[in-house]
């Protein structure tokens, strides 16, 4: 049965009850948790095989399911308990409390069909009973624990007024290591049927940490001196994003500029970092779609007085950002004779991240300018190469030569033959990578 006859087929079964919810009152902090220690550096693009898993007792979690599936163009799969719950709540109460305070398993059905080497995004649902998972949901988790390696996984719960809990970090710990676990999703099984948008909004945003918003984006993968990984996406010509640790990072992040990108469906940022007010960097509604109250804007004077809030950096500035990221903000700006009003100097920045050692130059819209000699153990740079603006691919292979990067993105490259900087780097020792920033 495919996702469409099996939403066709169970409409009539969703949202009967209201959801089973008998629990404390135990917190949970829904941030983004990357528990893979295996993957490694390297490039990957999306295949856009994504499946919804899902586990429901009184219709809400099914509801919620077929909903995101949906959104999601995802095939629905539904784990099924071998022994099934009674249907008088005060019967399965009886029967799934002891199994849920103990946090046992629930011997489950096969699923037929289900191959997880196909996919790449997994959405599981359950419902909220005392505080954890639904014991059917842990057992199909922990059967399925190194299949699910690799991939990006997310948890959405629907609850009876108790919200997350400890269900996310209950499900971090079943997923365990080796695959990249998303902030979980609570939704009220009291208003899930009112709760569409809601739901749409929570698909969007996982497909978007998965790297498949604005056409297939890709990824890099990038170890920082005590292991951890920050991950690098190609969203298009200066706009990129940064994942480490749990934390959101977008530059220059820009919705109209072709392609048209959709931030409202990324998640919200940590840190936004503007190198200057043009209008392929500095995007006022695409600032709006990431900020979030705590959300770190950095930008250069001109942005900052523009915006009328955020963090001013001129050139030569250094502060400590979140989860003690230092930023320092570096020259920026033309040389080339009948150039400089594109980017005069001391008005732009580019940025310097060190990122828990890991060195990450992105350098704005700039020449190869002197102040290129004093950048040091820089193991990752972006260029830009689009004379006029910028640089010619000679300028980029030379600022290459100058600040002796272990990788290399040439980014904001136009129509320029961007190739031709990889051909002049042939031998360097500079791994050149040709990535979707046109």
């Amino acid at each position: 049965m495919n996702r469409r006859e099996f939403v066709k087929s169970s409409m009539a079964l969703a949202g009967t009850a209201a959801v089973f919810n008998l629990c404390s009152a135990e917190g949970f902090a829904a941030e983004s948790k990357n528990t893979s220690g295996t993957a490694k550096e390297g490039t990957k693009k999306m295949s856009n095989k994504c499946m919804v898993v899902f586990f429901s007792w009184s219709g809400n979690t099914r509801f919620a399911a077929e909903t995101i599936a949906e959104k999601a163009d995802a095939d629905l799969f539904e784990i099924t308990a071998a022994k099934p719950y009674p249907s008088d709540f005060q019967k399965c109460c009886d029967e799934a409390g002891p199994e849920c305070r103990g946090k046992k398993d629930r011997p489950i059905n096969p699923i037929d069909g289900l191959d997880l080497a196909k996919y790449d995004v997994v959405f599981v649902g359950s419902p909220n009973w005392w505080g954890t998972l639904a014991p059917p949901v842990r057992t199909w988790v922990l059967q399925n624990r190194a299949a699910l390696k690799g991939k990006t996984v997310c948890l959405f719960q629907t609850h009876g007024g108790g919200g997350m809990q400890s269900l996310g970090r209950d499900f971090a710990e079943a997923v365990g290591d080796g695959a990249t676990v998303l902030a979980p999703k609570a939704f009220s099984g009291r208003s899930i049927k009112n709760s569409v948008k809601e739901l749409e909004s929570f698909a969007a945003s996982v497909l978007a940490a998965a790297g498949r918003s604005a056409g297939n984006c890709q990824t890099d993968v990038f170890k920082t001196s005590s292991g951890k990984e920050v991950v690098l996406t190609a969203i298009k010509h200066a706009s990129m994003r940064i994942q480490y640790d749990g934390l959101e990072i977008q530059v220059d992040p820009v919705a109209e500029y072709a392609p048209a990108t959709d931030y409202s469906a990324f998640p919200k940022a940590d840190v936004i970092l503007v190198t200057h007010e043009h209008f392929d960097h500095f995007d006022r509604d695409a600032i709006a779609a990431l900020r979030k109250d705590a959300t770190e804007v950095i930008a250069n004077p001109a942005v900052q007085k523009m915006l009328g809030f955020g963090v001013a950096m001129t050139n030569g500035d250094s502060r400590a950002t979140v989860k003690g990221i230092k930023l320092d903000a570096v020259p920026a700006y033309n040389t080339t004779p009948g150039h400089t009003q594109f980017h005069p100097k001391g008005r732009d920045n580019g940025y310097v991240l060190t990122i828990d050692g890991l060195r990450i130059y992105i350098a704005g819209d700039t020449e190869d300018i002197p102040e290129m000699a004093n950048l040091k153990d820089i193991d990752v740079a972006f260029l830009p190469c689009n004379q006029p603006y910028t640089m010619t691919p000679e300028q980029v292979a030379e600022a290459a030569r100058t600040i002796k990067p272990k990788v290399l993105f040439p980014y904001h490259y136009s129509q320029t033959p961007v190739k031709r900087v990889a051909e002049l780097l042939a031998g360097s020792g500079i791994d050149v990578r040709i990535r979707n920033y046109q």
